[in-house]
């Protein structure tokens, strides 16, 4: 790689300076304000031997290649109809992070490794889940005229929701991946067990009168797993 093959940027939030190596190959070479821009091929000649490993791991393992199997490019949350561009940059940090901003994401950190990349981006799902997925079922709830006394959501492999006799309701974070028309459908379900703690014909019944396709979604919830992405289910 040659010595010119980097670009400088002067970061006012920087502490220290660092080397971001992108999927493409591309470098990066962040300064804190007030060190000279001179020293960043001093820092480079250093951090070279590891730039180098991380470059060719990533042209090895062809982290791209298949960007909805692996690492995928955006992601679109059918539920809301809300789309996130995603990029990658590779630091010397072990583990990876997750970071937002706007419709944007950001995954920093030791994206070589797919298995961290997933977990950091399955916690962000379950996280915009929570902000997402109650208030859809309080909606609902109200609409209905059902009273929900908690709210759950977290990351299960096969159940996509569950409702207690209790009158606590857990949801898949996973829902926020499905079409609305099929969130809905799960919520009504749920909400329907509040009256009928069981799936006895009064409470299909019960569904119905509330989501006039019921029998539609229930055909398309069998194969609602194909609107999951490998690197939902990854690690499972």
């Amino acid at each position: 790689m040659a010595l010119s093959a980097y670009e400088v940027r002067i970061s006012q939030r920087a502490r220290r300076p660092r080397i971001i190596v992108r999927p493409n190959g591309a470098v990066e070479i962040v300064l804190p304000r007030g060190v000279p821009q001179a020293y960043a091929q001093t820092f480079f000649i250093e951090k070279r031997g590891w730039v180098e490993q991380v470059r060719q791991r990533f042209s090895q393992n062809s982290v791209l290649a298949d960007t909805d199997q692996i690492l995928p490019e955006k992601i679109t949350l059918e539920c809301c109809g809300d789309v996130f561009d995603v990029s990658y940059q590779a630091t010397s940090f072990h583990g990876v992070q997750c970071f937002q901003q706007g419709q944007s994401l950001c995954l920093r950190g030791n994206i070589q490794e797919t298995a961290l990349v997933h977990d950091a981006l399955q916690c962000w799902l379950k996280q915009r889940a929570k902000q997402v997925l109650p208030k859809m079922l309080e909606v609902l709830a109200e609409e209905y005229g059902f009273f929900v006394r908690r709210i759950g959501v977290r990351m299960q492999k096969r159940r996509w929701g569950s409702c207690s006799g209790a009158g606590h309701v857990q949801l898949n974070a996973k829902l926020l991946l499905l079409p609305q028309a099929l969130v809905h459908h799960v919520m009504l379900h749920e909400l329907a067990h509040l009256q009928h703690p069981n799936h006895s014909p009064q409470f299909w019944a019960c569904v119905a009168k509330m989501d006039a396709d019921c029998t539609l979604h229930r055909q398309q919830m069998r194969d609602a797993y194909r609107w999951i992405p490998h690197w939902v289910t990854s690690g499972e």
